[in-house]
């Protein structure tokens, strides 16, 4: 009696052991037969340092649901957004630290399998700037928060140190029903209509337009800037970037000890308003002088014995929101 409940026993837990060993033999087979995201190719990718490196990455997979997509490239100048349809949109505004070669490695997970995965490696190289100076910029915010509906209307200005006004327009390659009006006064103003409707596929989307700024005198001076138009329904990130006034400085200052040195200093500011400007420090012999136009000049009578590199602070304040930005420039008084 004992041998044969034994038996029986013995021959339910091996049946037991092989359904088991079935299902998951199964479970196996169906992950195997799951295919992995299939990336769309990237070429390698070449940007000046200072400026923005832009593309799409896209990936598919059997079904009608898009893979899930990630990097694991980091940066406080770089943006990964979700356009909404399952593809990212990766954006980068580089530096001058940034010269060289980088691989960005991105992955695409299966969406029914997340075990299921492939790479993607993009190479992107950092060139040295032919301009790295500060002498042409563009004035304009970085990110600007939206409303569905919303008509954006944003005061945008290139300057440059000479006081030649340059020419400025918008890139068509990015969206054609915006425009780029002259006010008549060196600065433009930039308008476009959002849609009614924004579909967000994730924490939020982001609309990008870029300007473009040249000198008539110096054709092979040009600069871009990238604007990215931010709708986040649950609230801005709290890495966006703020608008914030920029100076306008010289690019090199050296002086002859005993000898005198004058610059002018201006900028310009996202309300439009005149800037408030001050440099620190101030000691004799050095003053800063309001030229009655918004701009100041920077004065310093040098001594004998004033040879050496001398820092100062230059700050640039925006009467409307009280926003602050400033740079050191290094004056070199030489023996």
């Amino acid at each position: 009696m004992n041998s044969i409940f034994t038996n029986r026993c013995a021959y339910l837990l091996l049946l037991m052991m092989l359904v088991v060993s079935g299902i998951t033999a199964h479970a196996s087979t169906a992950s195997d037969t799951i295919d992995p995201p299939v990336f769309e190719p990237i070429p390698v990718q070449q940007v000046d340092a200072g400026q923005s490196v832009r593309f799409r990455v896209a990936a598919s997979q059997p079904g009608n649901e898009p893979p899930w997509i990630s990097t694991d490239f980091f940066d406080f100048n770089f943006n990964f957004s979700d356009n909404g349809d399952g593809t990212r949109t990766f954006r980068w505004r580089t530096g001058p630290e940034d010269i060289g070669q980088h691989n960005v490695s991105f992955l695409a997970r299966n969406s029914n399998d997340l075990a299921v995965q492939s790479t993607l490696n993009v190479e992107i190289s950092v060139l040295p700037a032919l301009n790295t100076g500060p002498d042409l910029r563009i004035i304009a915010p970085e990110n600007y928060p939206i409303e569905p509906g919303q008509l954006v209307s944003l005061k945008i200005q290139a300057v440059h140190s000479s006081g030649e006004v340059p020419s400025l327009w918008l890139n068509e390659e990015f969206r054609g029903n915006d425009t780029l009006d002259d006010n008549g006064d060196g600065t433009r103003t930039y308008n476009w209509q959002a849609p009614d409707t924004i579909t967000v596929g994730g924490l939020g989307v982001s609309f990008e337009t870029e300007f473009i700024a040249a000198l008539a005198s110096d054709p092979n001076s040009v600069v871009t800037h990238t604007l990215f138009l931010d709708y986040f329904p649950d609230g801005q990130p709290t890495d966006s970037v703020t608008a914030k006034p920029s100076l306008i400085l010289p690019t090199g200052t050296s002086v002859a000890a005993g000898e005198r040195i004058a610059f002018r200093v201006a900028g310009s500011t996202p309300s439009g308003r005149v800037p408030n400007l001050r440099v620190s420090p101030l000691f004799e012999g050095v003053s800063f002088e309001d030229n009655g136009d918004g701009s100041r000049t920077f004065i310093w009578v040098t001594s004998p014995v004033d040879s050496g590199e001398w820092p100062f602070v230059f700050t640039i304040e925006d009467p409307e929101d009280g926003v602050t930005s400033e740079e050191t420039l290094v004056v070199t008084v030489a023996d």
